[in-house]
This record gives C-alpha cells, structure tokens and sequence, in this order.
C-alpha cells in the first residue's frame, strides 16, 4: 500500500499522470480491502485512516475539478478524524485548487476550496500544528481574503475584516494582518474610504516592519497610493519614514528613493510654500545625519523639481518658482554636479529679475561657484539685473567679462541680446559699452564681419545721440568725442583690410549700402521747394531719374540672389515702384525733348527698366500687366529689349494662353520694327511653339498658323523663313499629328498634317519635303482634301 502511494507520487513528480493513475487504483484496491479487515487494532485503524488521507490528498490532486469534488464529498467522515499531518496535506492540496481558480478568475469556487481547506486546518488544535502548517494557515488566509476582495460585495470585504480580525486576536499587530488591513482600506469604496485610519496602518507598519527592499517598496508604494485621497497624511507619513525609520539605518540607496518619493509628493502639492518649506526643513535634518545623496538620486529629485519649476515659471508664479529653485540648491543634492546646479542657480536669478528683486537676484549671484559666475549665459543674466536697478559698473564688468570670452561667436550673440535689454529700458550707456564689445568681437578673417559696419554706424550714432542729450543739459563729456574718434579710426583700419562675406563680396561695397544711399538721395529731393527755377528743377528731375534707375538695378541684382522668397517678392514690389516712378518723370519731364542730350541715355535706360519691370511682373504672377508693359516698351524701338521679354516669358511659370498671347505681342512688336532680324523672328516662333506644344493644343496650332503668314509674307518680301527652323516646326508639327492619330482623332490629325504640308511650300529643297510628306498622308489615309 505504502508502495502504490510512494510509486504514485513519484509519478506525479516525473509529470507521469498515466502511471500515477495506475498506482492510484492499486492504492484504492489495498484501501478497500483493508477496509473489509474485522480484527484491525486501534493503531492500525489509525494508520488506515492516514493511508486513506494521503489517497484523498493524492486523488484530489490528480484529478479534474469534478472529480476533487467527487472525492471530498465521498471523505465526509475521514475529514473530520484526520491527524494534524494528514490535515495539513490536504488543506495543502485544497489550498492549491483555490489558488488556482483565483488566479483564472473563478471567485466563487475559488471560495468555496479555500474555505474548505481553511476549515479543514482550523478543525487541528493550533498547538499540534507544524511551523508548515501555521504558516499554511496564514497562507489560506491570504488567499482567502483576497478571494473575497475580488468579489467586490459589501459582504466579501466584511467577511474578509472579519478574517483578519480573527487572526489578529490570535497573532497580535503583525505585519502581515496591517497588510491585510491596508488592501481592504484600499478596496473599500471611495465613500467609505477612511484616509486616517489608512495613514493610522501605514505608519504602525513603518514602526514594525524590518525594511528590505521590498519592504520599502510596498510603503512607497501605499504612502504614493494615499496621497490620492489625504495629500498631508501622506507627506507626514514619507517625513516619519525618512527620519524616524530610514535615517537610522544610514542605507544612502534607501534613504535616496524614499527622498524622490518625497519630492515627488512635494511637488504634488498646491501650496508651494507650505510644501517647499516642509520639504527643506526635512532634507536639512537628513543632510546633517545622513549626508548627501548619491548623483543617481539627486539627479532623479532635480528632474522633478524641474518640472515642477518650469510649469510654475511658465505660468509666471516667479514667487513660487524661486522657493523651488531654493529647495533644487539645498546642499543634500550638491553631487548633482556644478552644470546641474548651475541651472537652477540660473533659474533663480530669472526669477528674481522678474520679480524686480535686484537684491536677491544678486545674493543668488554671489552664492554661486565661481565656475558658475564665469560662464556667459550667468553674466548675460547678471546684465539684466545691472540694467533693472542702472546698475553702470556691474554692467560694465558683465560686458567687459563676455567680450574677452574665448568663444567670440556664442558671446557675439549674448552681446546682441545685451545691446536689446539695454535698449528696452532705454539705458544708453548700457547699449553703448554693449556695442563697443560687440564691435571688439571681430578679426579681419571672421566669417561674420559683414555686421561689422552697422555695428559701427549705430555705435556712432548713439553716441551722437549721447551728445545732443549732454549738450542740451550743459557741457558735452569729452570720451564721447573720444570714443566716436575712436570708432572711425576702428572704420577706416577694417575697411583696408577689404573684409568680404561669405559669398566673396566685399562688407563695406554692398549692394545694400548702395540702395540705402540712392533712396537717401530721393528722400532729399522730395525735401527741395516747388518754386524752384526750371533749370534747377530739371537738374533735380534728372538726378531723380537716375536714382531709381540705380535703386531699381540693385533691387532686382538683390532679387535675382536672393533666397527668402518673401523678401525676393518684397523687392521686385519695390523695383517695379521705381520703375513707375522713372516712367512718370521721363513722360513729364523727358519724353517730348528727344534732342536733348540726355534723351538717347534716358531711353537706353528706360529699355532696360522695362526689361526689370518685365521680370519682376513675372516674378509676381502678374500676368495681366505683361502686355501693357511690351506696349509702353515701343518709344524703345529696342529688339534686344523683346528679346530679353521674351527669354524671361519662355523660362517662367506662365500658363500656355500667357505665353502666347505674350509672346505672340512680342513677335508682332519685333516684327514692327523697321531693321529686324529675320532670324530671331523665326527663333521667337519656334520656341513659342516648343513652350506653347505641351500645354495646348489649340494655341499651338494658331503658332503654326502663324509661323505659315510669316512664312509667306518672307518669300513674297524676298526674306525666306530659315530653313534649319523651319525644317524643325515642319516636322514637329507633322510628328504631332501622328500623336494625335494614336489618340484617336482623325479630324485633328488631318488637320495638323495639313498645316505641315502648308510649311513645306516654302522650304527650299525643290519639293523634297513636300514630296516625302506626301507620301506618309497617303500611306496614313489622311489624303482627303490633300492637293495632288
């Protein structure tokens, strides 16, 4: 029997059932045959009795759950005569089949083993029970009360306090029943939640429980869960670990969690001054026991508290953002690192700026690192401060510290925004040192000192500005004349050196300077009388003339570079005003003096404004203006003109109606004059047709129409049209009737093929073209209407 049971269970061990269930019905044979024996002695009716249980033990854990529920029905009075070590067996195995329906899910029959296997533990005296089974009891309880809790009823969590009341008059206030306690708090109902007696547990815990890692975890963990529903208990709770539980331990690696978990609770919190206070006198207990946090941990509480910060300074709560830069620079998180602290540092003095608090802002100045003070983002702040409370000698020493900087470049830029904040305040002097260190920033090889000039056309202004001011309070200061003298000569030196840009063009000779003075020179004009005497006035003209000319040459050379297509748009806009206006002044003042010497250069350069003011419509989409602008170009007589146009048109974006009736004006135009070339006209048509072709059909068919009356009109006026061009739209036009009868189109292609027929009456090759054109419309078909 012993065999059956022992074979059986190395069975089950090696995972073969097959052979468990055969050693099982042996041992249920020996069983019922020992049953059968009369004359059994006590002793033995006791061992029998323990055979049955492992039997039962062993059937129940073998079998499917209907036959475990079969089996426990049949053990009725076996179960109630078990020795403590067969109890512990079977309320073992009933244990194992409620814990795994619990974790299928199965509440109910999850319930109903766990109780039978509580049941069945309980009916053993506690004092005969094993160390195994007492802490298999605390197991079935465990599992039980969860069970319970998973039901969500009112009744399973009352049945569940009920359990862990149980147990705690029997064991007292172990950890284990406050844990058991704890989760019925947390799975109560919200209405019911009870966030003191919640915080009452948790802190009996901290007091009891031997801290492990995962100890320390779980209370986080419920402090964290409590901070929901009792923001005040739970920081209560976290300042209690720490100091009463953590501290004492001297753990760097427990007490650096908890000190995140505490932060982040503090930064939970809606009263930052309330929060920020609790959380500094906390941490300054623990730096004078416990000493500084690891960088790991201190780098995870900053973070935190930067986050915190940044939502709060984005909201301009300067106030609270200064109290959590405060706590960021607390000593406990020095091994943060001096850039970490720097930026809090930093942070702080922006606060203070923007609080108008110059005082603090400086104290937090003075307590920084000296590496912190020297860096340039600290003196650009340090600035500010100089220039809220006209602060000239710490601004000086901040301008003076950024423009010795090795970086030239980064400082450039901190400079800029000096040179801004100065301004803002409207604090001259300020500007003034801050441009002459922007001015000392650059070398002859710098790649930047194409800002160089205006630098030193504003510093000279200002300090014209600083001038009049001192000389309409009293006597004028003599640096000012110094330093302006100083300026010039800095000018002059840089200027021989002929510094160019990036792209290889010389600062000082920029087209920039160069439209600055011309429009200088109009905004004069405009400022001389209207009475003028005539030839004054027409000296006056003429130079008005020129200068748009030389504003509307440089715009455009601008345009043609440049690559910010706003700004491209903006200057063809201006360039076509000047142009206007040179046309306006030239038809009122110029236009009807045709023998005046100035006349021929004014036309030459009115020819190429209309050429600029051509571009700049295209450039513009301005479409509807080309045609007036090739209409108002005929006082020109200039073919090189239209050809310009028309290059420009046949490069553009134009839609295919655009361009011919554009082009087609152009040609008449060329056409019109007196000594035009004949071979350019031909080229005008063959390249109007070439753009013209891929756009539309129809358009491209009056071309060839077209190009057939030039054609004629050239052999009638002895001028031949060229026979390379007109070779090339002959069979252009005949191949593009040949596509045209892939399509489908009949009609269509017979009629283009008729057009290129037309053409081939004036090429001079005898008829060759003719002949062999002829020859494909006859093999296509296409010879209806063709004349023999």
């Amino acid at each position: 029997m012993g065999l059956s049971l022992t074979l059986a269970r190395v069975c089950v061990e090696s995972s073969d059932l097959d052979g468990a269930l055969l050693s099982m019905a042996k041992a249920a044979d020996y069983i019922d045959r020992l049953k059968k024996i009369d004359n059994l002695t006590t002793e033995d009716r006791v061992q029998v009795q323990k055979i049955e249980a492992e039997y039962l033990t062993m059937r129940c854990a073998l079998g499917r759950l209907d036959v475990a529920e079969h089996m426990y029905a049949k053990a009725g009075d076996l179960l109630h005569n078990l020795d403590p070590s067969s109890a512990e067996h079977l309320a073992d195995t009933f244990h194992e089949i409620g814990g795994d329906l619990l974790s299928r899910g199965d509440n109910e029959m999850a319930l109903k083993w766990l109780r039978r296997a509580l049941g069945l533990i309980n009916d053993q005296a506690l004092e005969r029970l094993s160390t195994e089974g007492l802490e298999l009891r605390i197991s079935i309880h465990h599992e039980l009360i969860q069970a319970l809790l998973a039901t969500g009823s009112q009744d399973g969590l009352q049945e569940a306090e009920n359990l862990v009341s149980h147990v705690e008059s029997e064991i007292g206030d172990k950890p284990v029943v406050l844990h058991w306690r704890l989760e019925i708090l947390q799975r109560s109902p919200s209405e019911f939640f009870n966030a003191d007696a919640c915080a009452s547990i948790l802190r009996r815990m901290i007091r009891s429980l031997d801290l492990s890692d995962a100890g320390l975890d779980f209370l986080l963990h419920g402090i964290s869960e409590l901070r929901m529903r009792g923001p005040r208990l739970a920081i209560g709770l976290m300042d209690e670990l720490l100091l009463r539980k953590l501290m004492p331990s001297r753990n760097m690696n427990w007490i650096g969690k908890a000190i995140v978990r505490r932060v982040w609770i503090g930064t939970m919190e809606a009263d930052a001054s309330v929060s920020v206070a609790d959380l500094i006198q906390t941490l300054d207990q623990l730096v004078q026991e416990a000493g500084q946090c690891d960088v790991e941990a201190s780098t995870a509480a900053l973070s935190l508290i930067w986050k915190k910060l940044d939502t709060s300074y984005s909201k301009k709560q300067y106030k609270e953002s200064q109290l959590w830069c405060q706590a960021a620079l607390h000593s406990i998180f020095a091994n943060s690192g001096e850039a970490c602290q720097g930026k809090f540092s930093r942070r702080l003095v922006l606060c203070a700026t923007s609080c108008s608090d110059s005082e603090a802002a400086l104290f937090a100045f003075h307590s920084m690192p000296r590496s912190i003070q020297d860096e340039p983002l600290t003196r650009y702040l340090m600035f500010r401060v100089s220039v809220l409370n006209w602060d000239h000698d710490l601004g000086r020493q901040c301008v003076k510290f950024l423009g010795k900087f090795a970086e030239k470049s980064q400082c450039r830029d901190i400079l800029y925004a000096c040179i801004r904040d100065a301004q803002h305040v409207g604090d001259k002097l300020m500007t003034l040192e801050a441009l002459k260190a922007v001015a000392e920033t650059f070398d002859a090889e710098g790649s930047l000192t194409i800002n160089l000039p205006s630098i030193l056309r504003c510093t000279i202004r200002l300090i014209h500005s600083l001038e009049s001011q001192e000389g309409s309070e009293g006597d004028r200061s003599p640096e000012l004349a110094e330093e302006t003298c100083r300026i010039f000569e800095r000018a002059g030196e840089h200027a021989k050196l002929e510094p160019k840009d990036e792209q290889g063009l010389r600062v000082f000779t920029g087209l920039w300077y160069l439209i600055r003075i011309f429009r200088a020179c109009l905004a004069f004009v405009d400022c001389y009388p209207s009475d003028l005497p005539s030839e004054d006035d027409t000296d006056l003209r003429l130079m008005s003339v020129r200068c748009h000319f030389v504003v509307a040459a440089a715009l455009i050379s601008q345009a043609r570079t440049g690559d910010k297509v706003d700004e491209q748009l903006q200057q063809y806009l201006e360039t076509r005003r000047h142009i206007s206006e040179f046309d306006t002044l030239f038809d009122a003042h110029f236009r009807n003096d045709s023998k005046s010497q100035v006349y021929p250069d004014l036309l030459a350069k009115l020819s190429t404004l209309f050429v600029f003011d051509f571009e700049s419509a295209v450039c513009l989409k301005s479409w509807d203006d080309l045609r007036h602008i090739i209409r108002k170009a005929r006082i020109c007589k200039d073919e090189m003109m239209y050809k310009a146009m028309g290059d420009c048109l046949l490069r553009s974006e134009a839609s295919g109606n655009v361009v011919y009736g554009t082009m087609r004006l152009i040609i008449n135009e060329i056409f019109s004059l007196e000594q035009f070339d004949n071979q350019q006209l031909a080229k005008y048509m063959r390249c109007m047709f070439q753009a013209i072709l891929p756009l539309d059909d129809n358009l491209a068919f009056q071309v060839v129409e077209q190009a057939v009356q030039i054609a004629r009109e050239g052999s009638q006026m002895q001028k031949p049209f060229p026979a390379e061009d007109l070779d090339w739209i002959i069979a252009t036009t005949f191949n593009h009737a040949i596509d045209i009868l892939a399509r489908g189109d009949e009609d269509l292609c017979q009629q283009w093929a008729m057009k290129a027929l037309d053409l081939t009456e004036y090429m001079d090759d005898n008829g060759d073209m003719r002949d062999m054109l002829r020859e494909r419309v006859v093999k296509l078909d296409l010879s209806k209407g063709t004349p023999s």
